[in-house]
């Protein structure tokens, strides 16, 4: 999704390309951030957290407004995508990626209920058709993941009859530990 949409975006939006951080750390050591830097759209201040999520500068209401502009034109791309969701228990719990939480139809096929997004801004993109519990986890070294473990475990116990999917931006790493420790719970 974000080569297609970021190049879209940009040219749509030329004063924001070319944009670098500065030198200032935060809680991230390794990351740089640039403080109160401004969404050129809406001059809101940007928050830190939000520019380690997605590599455009925009800020948190933006970019929603945005996706919700760009959605007809990105349900359509991903629809022709091969849906990349791993069936982890069978007819219960699926892991996949942020592209394959697009096809309500292949969604609806295998009847999942509810959508596990694991991490910043990853858009909910059928909210009157699934349930959604988004979990806000950075994907970098510093998150403390472990936190977000038995919130969602008391979601699973308290919707122990749905089917779940869970995602994140790749469905390689913060999905899958999310998925580990639904397993190692024991759960279903």
């Amino acid at each position: 999704m974000g080569n297609m949409f970021q190049e879209s975006f940009e040219k749509e939006n030329p004063e924001i390309v070319g944009i670098k951080p500065l030198t200032t750390e935060r809680k991230y050591p390794k990351i740089k951030l640039i403080y109160n830097l401004k969404c050129p759209k809406c001059k809101n201040t940007i928050e830190p957290e939000f520019q380690l999520c997605r590599n455009f500068r925009i800020c948190r209401k933006c970019y929603n407004k945005i996706m919700e502009e760009q959605k007809e034109d990105l349900l359509d791309y991903f629809s022709r995508l091969k849906f990349e969701a791993s069936e982890i228990i069978e007819d219960k719990l699926y892991l996949g990626n942020e592209g394959s939480s697009f096809s309500k139809k292949k969604l609806k096929k295998r009847g999942i209920t509810d959508i596990i997004i694991v991490g910043y801004n990853l858009y909910k993109f059928y909210p009157e058709d699934f349930n959604y519990k988004q979990i806000e986890i950075d994907d970098n070294e510093h998150e403390e993941i472990i936190k977000n473990f038995i919130p969602i475990i008391i979601y699973i116990q308290n919707n122990i009859k749905s089917k779940f999917f869970i995602h994140c931006h790749a469905g390689i790493s913060r999905s899958v530990i999310i998925t580990f420790a639904i397993i190692m719970k024991n759960e279903f």
